[in-house]
């Protein structure tokens, strides 16, 4: 089998994968990369740009544009911290709480109707075999 075909198989998968999200979430206020953002403010509350970006390992200007969109939706909010004005911290807001927990409700149901024909051993094969993908390309970068 050619490079292409698996490479076109993959992205079917995440197409399939992404558009499954949407149906079972029914919200566009998010998009498709922007819920480890909102999960990893929910859960550090009170955290900086770059905490998230260093956390996520996300560039900071990726990190910028997505709390812009997040901020915009009313899924999370700045403060300004109360010992440097120069410093803004971030906090989710309850509808992106909501959200939050629900658009990883829809996550976790996604990936069990994706990977629950596969055996235990098939799993752990598709694991290894897309860690060592992931090795690949991490190499170049």
């Amino acid at each position: 089998m050619e490079f292409k075909e698996i490479g076109k198989r993959l992205m079917r998968l995440m197409k399939l994968r992404r558009d499954m999200l949407w149906k079972l979430t029914g919200d566009d206020s998010i998009h498709f990369g922007q819920l480890p953002i909102l999960e990893y403010i929910k859960e550090h509350d009170g955290c900086i740009q770059s905490e998230i970006a260093i956390g996520r390992g996300v560039t900071p200007p990726t990190i910028a544009a997505s709390c812009k969109r997040l901020e915009q939706a009313g899924l999370i909010s700045r403060c300004a911290d109360e010992n440097d004005r120069r410093i803004n911290r971030l906090y989710a807001t309850e509808r992106g709480r909501l959200l939050s927990q629900k658009c990883r409700e829809a996550f976790d149901e996604t990936d069990f109707r994706c990977f629950s024909p596969l055996t235990e051993e098939e799993m752990n094969m598709l694991a290894e075999l897309l860690d060592k993908i992931i090795c690949g390309i991490e190499v170049d970068r």
